[in-house]
């Protein structure tokens, strides 16, 4: 299954990360996985992931708008799998 999240550099610089992860996997719940991928987020919903992302990058660079819209604008077919596989 697909996951989506980001660590404290992808805020900073508004992108977002992708990972193909093995049901079992899930088993030890979102937190280890993404502890596991080294990410501060982690969300089986693409959606839920940008708002995260978003929210995140307005309450930490309120002075970088331009940041802040183009992650508004992400599509999940523009998120490749980076994360690798657990």
């Amino acid at each position: 299954m697909k996951v989506y999240g980001f660590d404290s550099l992808d805020v900073q610089r508004g992108d977002l990360q992708a990972a193909e992860v093995e049901a079992a996997d899930f088993d030890f719940g979102l937190e280890a996985i993404a502890r596991d991928l080294g990410w501060e987020f982690v969300s089986t919903r693409f959606k839920e992931a940008r708002d995260e992302l978003v929210e995140r990058m307005t309450e930490e660079q309120e002075s970088y708008p331009e940041l802040i819209r183009a992650a508004k604008q992400i599509r999940a077919s523009d998120v490749p799998i980076t994360g690798g596989s657990l």
